[in-house]
């Protein structure tokens, strides 16, 4: 019995299964960083067109109506001057969306009724790209406008992390 397990088949058998074990733990970490970062890179472009879309609607024309670009008084005055209908786009439900707008003093222009509360202004480099932030479970787009301007939008993807856990806990059983 002892010569059996001592055989040049076993010791291939037991070579072939150690290496489709490691083979398939790598593919299973492969497929769980691809989900992860393809779900961060869909909610990093889904705060993006939230903002821009916000952006927009506040300052953007209407259709055939020619006027230039807003100054930053105007923003500043638009900004502050947001009425609780606007704030009914902002719902404390868990994953939606938040928006804060600092001035370059740092004092707050806007924000969001369902904002976090430790929420603080990114740094004012002005030529600085967009960054985006994790803070626990909120995704955050941090970023500074060319006139002072400074912005954060994001929301929380606890929901999305539980997913992502879930189907890591899948690959791995």
């Amino acid at each position: 019995m002892r010569r059996l397990f001592r055989s040049i088949r076993w010791r291939l058998l037991l070579w072939q299964g150690v290496l489709m074990f490691f083979l398939i733990t790598v593919l299973g970490l492969l497929a769980h960083r691809l989900a992860s970062t393809d779900r961060l890179l869909r909610i990093d472009t889904e705060i993006s067109d939230f903002e821009r879309h916000f952006y927009r609607s506040l300052f953007e024309p209407a259709p055939g109506e020619q006027k230039p670009p807003p100054t930053p008084d105007e923003i500043r005055a638009k900004l502050k001057s947001l009425t609780p209908e606007v704030a009914a786009l902002f719902p404390k439900a868990p994953g939606s969306h938040y928006l804060a707008v600092w001035d370059e003093d740092g004092s707050p222009l806007f924000i969001s009724p369902n904002a976090p509360p430790w929420l603080t202004p990114p740094s004012p480099d002005k030529n600085a790209a967009p960054v985006m932030v994790n803070h626990g479970s909120h995704r955050e787009r941090h970023r500074a406008g060319p006139v002072g301007f400074r912005a954060t939008a994001g929301r929380d993807i606890s929901a999305d992390l539980g997913d992502l856990r879930r189907f890591g806990i899948l690959l791995a059983l």
